[in-house]
């Protein structure tokens, strides 16, 4: 059945229930004023029967001719319910479709690059004896940062970033781990989940170089999964592509990608910006 015959069908079906329930309450008065008028174009005269058998006649054509009028205006309504019911419902679908968070990256961007900047996370290392203990680390270096911004009206909530690949020379090098990212700064409650507000920038943490040329991905407590060699992630000279996804219940997930073209030394290496969509 194709989409029009579908929609006319549904028209007939609402059309039809309780048509008789109306043409029964308002048959005599409504029936017998279409009749009266029918006769009245045709130079007629509207006489009521005199006999049993004329007065049923009289009254199921007055029945029929109110069920008739009453059928076809319902549908003729029921179309038009109809129709704007459908067409608030693409609206809706086209809005829910429609991203609502935009980001933008660059070295002329403000915010985006933030040189002589502190941190502070422990890891576990090797001791002086290779024992594996808890360090305290310190490092000055870059922080590196989406802007991210809304591009409607009111509040976009419970944001929430993820690295979900990198590429190292076009190949694959970490992937099948999403890697929680967070929203500056870092040390809030909300950083991992945060409600974007209209006309506020918002950053995105996602990669941190030392002072001692040592690239960090910028995960909640500079932490993630064992599975990853964290220490020498970086460790070769090449191109490596970020690819980072935003998502909120408010709109539909976006993807952004960031290239490192590393070289070994922070004042050489650059970060491009290649591009955003939805995912």
């Amino acid at each position: 059945m194709g989409k029009k015959t579908e929609f006319y069908v549904r028209c007939i079906k609402q059309a039809w229930n309780g048509s008789f329930d109306l043409a029964n309450a308002w048959g005599p008065l409504l029936g017998a004023a279409i009749l009266g008028g029918a006769l009245w174009l045709v130079d007629k005269k509207l006489g009521m029967p005199d006999t049993i058998p004329g007065t049923i006649v009289f009254t199921l054509m007055c029945l029929g001719l109110a069920w008739l009028i009453i059928f076809l205006g319902r549908v003729v309504y029921f179309a038009g319910s109809l129709f704007v019911a459908k067409e608030e419902e693409l609206r809706q679908a086209s809005e829910r479709l429609t991203p609502k968070l935009k980001c933008t990256f660059g070295d002329d961007v403000p915010g985006c690059v933030r040189t002589n900047t502190k941190v502070k996370f422990q890891m576990i290392g090797p001791d002086a004896q290779g024992n594996l203990v808890v360090q305290q680390v310190n490092l000055r270096g870059t922080y590196y940062r989406l802007a991210v911004e809304t591009s409607g009206i009111g509040i976009v909530s419970n944001c929430t970033a993820y690295l979900t690949s990198i590429k190292r020379n076009s190949k694959a090098w970490v992937d099948g781990e999403n890697l929680p990212l967070t929203f500056a700064p870092a040390e809030e409650a909300d950083s991992t989940q945060k409600n974007l507000r209209a006309g506020i920038t918002t950053y995105l943490d996602f990669l941190f170089i030392s002072d001692e040329n040592q690239p960090i991905l910028t995960t909640k407590n500079f932490q993630g999964p064992t599975s990853l060699n964290w220490g020498d992630m970086f460790a070769t000279a090449a191109d490596y592509l970020f690819h980072i996804v935003i998502s909120s219940p408010d709109s539909v997930a976006v993807a952004h990608e960031i290239k490192l073209a590393w070289t070994g030394n922070r004042g050489t290496s650059r970060l491009l910006n290649i591009g955003t969509g939805s995912k």
